[in-house]
């Protein structure tokens, strides 16, 4: 039985609504979805051909839900295109979805309708979600289509990961493991469905509870990132009027959540059964500032549970459960970057567990160190790279690049192979260099990356706190940053830049791009507004 096939035409499918909160629309059961799947199922035979492939900027609204559905329960293969990145250009972008599309062998783009007309100089013709009313429903047989998502691109240009029905249909029965749907569940997000977290943790996650043996009609609240970035507390607010019982976040999010919790208005938190933080390392002093903040409306202290996922695994690998409170652990970060795990009372490096593996899913590390990278195999992982040699071992290991521990059975995140800089012969961890760049009052939370200078050290690039800062009062947070990093670590950076606030190149769900940075400060393109 494969979940996403069958769960619009379950028996419950009548009793589970999805909510589009930014195109004003009613609530569409999943089965009054299910009606439009098939018709946009047959509308996509007739655009694309049996087997065909389509991409798609996976958007909130039930017209692209009954384009994703109409795909993947026909045949069709849909790959899921990013949004553009942080600091990317039109021009780039264009160009990235062109590649991605020809990789892939996709023959059209499918889009919200508000984005045809950007997406008319796409080297393939655009077509709005909306388009699938125009054709007539005809008898499609239901045959599983397959699915590609796309890296992050955090480290480098994003791979196209193929997944089949099957392995989405895992890595859901591993997160149902993890947390049981219960009657009355409410999923509420604000991610974008182009991104794993959004469309498998959270909107296949609500949508294919109906199925057996879980039998639960799950309601799902879905919002635009953009809504969410431009008032924060319309996230809170959904959660609180739809009584949600989980949500997820990136660590960013915490921040601008926390915000909002402080300004008037009475929020009720109560309902939140799992509020999962992830797609990045779950910094601990974020986790603390926003649970500070979120308990005196009502939130669990069970109900945070960060997380390690990544698209090669479908999404989720690892996550803290919800029956204790999440944790973390200080290590000595010299002994880190020497992949060494020491624990440390006070001071060191604080890391967060991510909990144990999820149902199915092993983790090890590589290497005869503590710490080394590591290595998943589960049966959601992809079938391959488009366009590459499969990546996984003949016994199905793959190789993460991401640095960890496997402490008691829970997974610690350390960083990744590509964060550890080379700095007079000595390892040191990039992550905690960033961190004790952020915690200056100069620089804005999360917006700050230390980077290779091409000459042996490396180059401190941040965003001011304000944008009313002057160049004066940068410059002199810059020289107060530079020996901090000296004190702490015996090397301190070549150079402390300040950029344009909106400018550190990120993923779209804010990773920083760091050999994208790296790649601007070596060509001298970085917005630069003062530096010491």
């Amino acid at each position: 039985m494969s979940l996403v096939m069958n769960a619009l035409d379950a028996p419950g499918a009548s009793r589970a609504r999805v909510h589009c909160l930014s195109d004003g629309s009613r609530p569409l059961t999943l089965a009054e979805l299910g009606r439009h799947s098939r018709q946009a199922g047959a509308w996509l035979h007739g655009l694309a051909g049996r087997a065909g492939t389509v991409a798609a900027l996976l958007t909130a609204s039930h017209d692209c839900l009954a384009m994703l559905f109409g795909a993947l329960r026909s045949g069709v293969t849909l790959v899921s295109l990013p949004h553009p990145a942080r600091g990317m250009e039109a021009d780039e972008y264009l160009a990235q979805i062109g590649t991605m599309c020809a990789l892939t062998g996709a023959t059209h783009i499918l889009c919200d309708p508000s984005l045809t007309a950007l997406l008319s100089a796409a080297p393939l013709p655009a077509h709005g979600f909306d388009e699938w009313g125009s054709g007539l429903l005809a008898d499609t047989p239901e045959v599983p289509g397959s699915f590609v998502q796309f890296t992050s691109g955090s480290t480098g240009s994003p791979r196209g990961i193929a997944l089949t029905l099957d392995a989405l249909d895992a890595n859901l029965t591993s997160m149902y493991g993890w947390l049981e749907p219960r009657d009355g569940a409410v999923v509420c997000s604000w991610l974008p469905l182009s991104h794993d977290m959004g469309l498998i943790g959270l909107a296949l996650y609500a949508i294919c509870s109906v199925n057996p043996p879980w039998s639960t009609p799950t309601d799902l609240v879905l919002m635009s990132p953009e809504s969410f970035l431009a008032n924060p507390a319309s996230w809170m607010r959904a959660c609180s009027d739809y009584r949600a019982t989980s949500t997820t976040s990136p660590p960013f999010a915490l921040r601008l959540a926390a915000r909002a919790l402080r300004s008037p208005g009475a929020f009720d938190l109560s309902s939140l059964r799992s509020f999962v933080v992830g797609s990045e390392p779950v910094p601990a002093e974020g986790l603390r500032q926003f649970e500070t903040v979120a308990r005196e409306h009502g939130l669990s202290p069970l109900a945070l549970c960060p997380g390690y996922g990544m698209a090669e695994a479908a999404l989720a690998v690892a996550i803290d459960p919800t029956t204790s409170p999440w944790s973390s652990v200080r290590v000595d970060p010299e002994a880190l970057a020497a992949s060494k795990w020491k624990e440390v009372a006070e001071g060191g490096t604080e890391l967060v567990s991510c909990g144990p593996p999820v149902l199915h899913t092993e983790v090890r590390t590589t290497g005869d160190l503590p710490v080394g990278e590591l290595e998943v195999r589960s049966p959601s992982l992809l079938s391959g790279y488009v366009g590459a040699p499969s990546p996984l071992t003949d016994d199905g290991w793959l190789h993460t690049a991401d640095l960890g521990y496997v402490r008691h059975g829970e997974v610690f995140i350390a960083g990744r192979t590509d964060d550890v800089l080379i700095v007079a012969g000595r390892n040191i961890d990039a992550r905690a260099l960033d961190e004790v760049v952020a915690a200056h009052p100069a620089c804005r939370a999360g917006n700050a990356a230390c980077v290779p200078d091409g000459s042996g050290r490396y180059v401190v690039v941040a965003e001011p706190r304000t944008a009313d800062m002057t160049p004066v009062q940068l410059r002199s947070g810059a020289r107060e940053i530079r020996v901090a990093l000296a004190s702490r670590f015996a090397a301190a950076p070549s150079a402390v830049v300040f950029i344009e606030r909106g400018t550190l190149p990120k993923t779209p769900s804010g990773k920083v791009r760091r050999n994208h940075l790296r790649a601007l400060w070596a060509e001298g393109k970085l917005q630069e507004v003062a530096s010491g």
